[in-house]
């Protein structure tokens, strides 16, 4: 798309995203195998990983990590599955993976929906103990959302260039195009935070939810996907 810049004049051609909200709300972030965070998980018999596997109801994997808690099971993180993903994310910041997966923890333990519910969840709890909790998770989380959204994808290494330097071009539900130019970082980066919540996807298609045993430690997987809110 050529942008005409009425302050300078230029008018630079620029590649752009697009995402359409006309159907379903769009992903921002795709699930798969590589977008699985493992925890570990300590404190549980064979017969209690055998009694949380079998539970399977509708909201199987709240239910078996509540069931994990009720356990007095420790449950903390331990890496992302994907290599190359948890490389990206240490290109967005060093303590990404581990943002993340605060989160995610919360998303699943039923907490939070949205992005902005785990920013602020972020923030209350702390877990970084970091001096200014307000403004560090609220830009890293901007940061890692913006890099997804101009061409970090999990699978692929990714060396901080945005594949998409124009920026963002949103179709609405009502046919209005929306575009967001890079150069109003800071608005394209509101509207991510407050337009994106988690997701579940499915537990078997991306092998997580379910607690097993490897090198003589238990393990979980959760698995992250995002979503525009429609």
């Amino acid at each position: 798309m050529q942008i005409h810049d009425p302050r300078t004049g230029h008018k630079p051609t620029s590649g752009f995203l697009i995402k359409s909200e006309l159907g379903h709300a769009s992903t921002l972030l795709n699930a798969s195998k590589t977008t699985n965070f493992v925890y570990t998980v300590s404190g549980l018999t064979h017969e209690d990983i055998r009694e949380i596997n079998a539970i399977d109801t509708r909201t199987k994997i709240i239910d078996r990590i509540q069931a994990i808690k009720m356990k007095t099971a420790d449950f903390s993180f331990a890496e992302v599955a994907s290599e190359t993903f948890e490389t990206n994310l240490e290109v967005v910041d060093s303590k990404m993976p581990e943002i993340l997966a605060h989160a995610l923890s919360y998303y699943y333990n039923d907490e939070v929906a949205t992005c902005a519910q785990a920013v602020k969840k972020l923030i209350d709890e702390n877990p970084l103990k970091v001096k200014t909790p307000t403004s560090y998770y609220a830009t890293k989380f901007k940061n890692f959302l913006t890099s997804v959204a101009l061409g970090m994808v999990p699978s692929k290494p990714w060396y901080g260039n945005d594949e998409a330097e124009g920026g963002y071009i949103l179709v609405m539900a009502s046919g209005d195009v929306l575009a967001y130019y890079i150069y109003n970082r800071n608005n394209f980066q509101e509207y991510l935070l407050g337009n994106t919540r988690f997701e579940r996807s499915s537990t078997s298609r991306h092998d997580f939810a379910s607690l097993y045993e490897k090198g003589g430690k238990i393990y979980i997987n959760l698995n992250m996907q995002i979503r525009f809110i429609k």
